[in-house]
């Protein structure tokens, strides 16, 4: 028996929900008539019978619940899970990212067009000509779709370029809260976003996946951000699917000084790829542990236990000063003192600032979403922020980007508004604002809080930038 789009979302509303919901609720939602939704509520229930499962439960006054036992939740699971051509049909846009994303993964050597007609359940001609946008984009990235007779299609270029592109993609189109059911197993709104993770964790055992960066995580005696910890996965996933079906080139080796392969982060990359290595018969090469390790070093953490350069003594010192100065100079320039605050202040600015100078190092570029914002009403806390950081260029061989000084700044404001409000209110005064009555924004992790009218964050800005406020802590989603 096959149920219809609409049972489909009603299945997924009273799956999600814990109580009873009302006829008038699920018509709202759907934006049908009462009288649709009573109609597909017994196309369910016969449904239900069919497959021997518990009836819908009525209660009047009260509406419509779902039983939640471990048989339906693996039925419904892989009910709404699945994509036909009935149940969904993707846009253009749609298309095109899955095609570009599903190439760059390289599940398979080479795919025919008929495979990707197929998993898009569209015609042959529709995903020929989607190819042809496809192509012009992927040439734009400096990369080659190639077509060979009776084999099929393949994306060719620098390995190190294709995993980039493919990782900025996939962190661009799949946010945070859809990543997370995704993990749990719960059914996902997008459609596209489902079948782009089928392909990249097809055949591969997710919570072995899911482990690795914890494994990371320990080896640092650190905690990535939520951002940071998804991407690693992505990252390690896709390195994996593009050697199981051996697509994968050798990666070109950059020059590094000679601690590269000293720092913790190096150990943690070899230790990852060994164990992927060992359980899917991969021989990874030493690009890889390099590509894996320029990563890690330049993810965002939300605590560090020793916040220390590699095993660079020489290097860690000269970020300790640089920390200790910089925070002395917010001091000056504010007239404040953090007092008893100040040591975890430093500390955890210092785990702030490493994979600060290791972007700048490795020149990864970030990009903060409210920059334009900051600027218009936060202006003088950027340049106070720029002054302040001066110390820190000795440590990243290069000059510190107008975003990156922007996140600084954030971590600052923060910190600031912790225990010095009136600061930052006078700041805001004087940049022409006036401070908003709403109430405070919530961190949903840390219990931190800021007022709307300093950012405007939305519901989405708010999940996938994760602002949290103890000790100014603020991790960014990474560019």
């Amino acid at each position: 028996m096959e149920l219809n789009h609409t049972c489909l979302e009603l299945l997924k509303i009273l799956y999600d929900q814990q109580d009873y919901v009302t006829i008038g609720d699920l018509a709202e939602q759907l934006g049908k008539t009462e009288r649709s939704v009573r109609y597909n509520l017994d196309t369910i229930d016969a449904f239900m019978k069919k497959k021997k499962l518990p009836f819908l439960h009525r209660k009047f006054g009260s509406g419509i619940y779902m039983e939640h036992t471990a048989e339906i939740e693996s039925i419904l699971q892989n009910l709404l899970s699945s994509v036909t051509p009935y149940q969904y049909k993707f846009s253009t846009a749609e298309r095109e990212i899955y095609l570009e994303l599903c190439l760059m993964i390289g599940r398979k050597r080479y795919i025919s067009v008929s495979e990707l007609a197929d998993q898009l359940t569209v015609s042959y001609g529709t995903v020929a000509a989607d190819l042809e946008m496809v192509e012009k984009w992927m040439a734009s990235q400096g990369l080659n779709l190639v077509k060979k007779s009776r084999m099929g299609l393949q994306v060719q270029g620098e390995e190190s370029l294709i995993l980039k592109i493919c990782l900025r993609r996939l962190t661009e189109n799949v946010s945070m809260a859809e990543f997370d059911r995704y993990l749990c197993k719960k059914p996902l709104e997008s459609k596209i976003v489902l079948s782009v993770l089928n392909e990249l964790f097809d055949g591969l055992d997710i919570d072995f996946f899911r482990d690795m960066p914890k494994r990371i995580e320990s080896v640092l005696n650190s905690v990535f951000s939520d951002e940071s910890f998804s991407s690693l996965m992505f990252l390690l996933a896709l390195q994996t699917q593009r050697h199981i079906s051996g697509i994968a080139k050798p990666i070109r080796i950059p020059q590094h000084d000679e601690t590269f392969a000293l720092t913790s982060e190096y150990d943690a990359a070899y230790m990852a790829l060994e164990l992927i290595g060992q359980k899917y018969s991969i021989n990874f090469t030493n690009g890889d542990y390099d590509f894996l390790t320029t990563q890690i070093l330049c993810s965002k953490r939300i605590s560090n236990g020793q916040s220390t350069l590699g095993r660079d003594v020489t290097r860690s010192r000269r970020l300790d000063q640089a920390t200790d100065q910089i925070v002395a100079n917010i001091e000056h320039i504010y007239h404040m003192d953090f007092g008893d605050q100040r040591a975890n202040l430093v500390e955890h600015l210092k785990a702030h600032l490493i994979p600060t100078i290791y972007r700048i190092r490795y020149h990864k570029n970030i990009v903060n979403p409210i920059y334009d914002e900051l600027v218009t009403k936060h202006g003088q806390l950027l340049r106070n922020t720029a002054e302040a950081i001066k110390p820190l260029e000795e440590c990243c061989d290069g000059p510190i980007s107008q975003q990156e000084v922007s996140y600084i700044a954030m971590y600052f404001m923060a910190a600031i508004n912790q225990q010095h409000p009136k600061i930052i209110q006078r700041l805001w005064y004087r940049s022409g604002g006036r401070l908003p009555d709403e109430p405070l924004i919530r961190c949903r992790h840390c219990g931190g809080s800021l007022r709307p009218g300093y950012f405007r964050v939305d519901r989405e800005e708010e999940y996938t930038m994760r602002l949290h406020y103890q000790y100014g802590r603020f991790t960014p989603s990474p560019g």
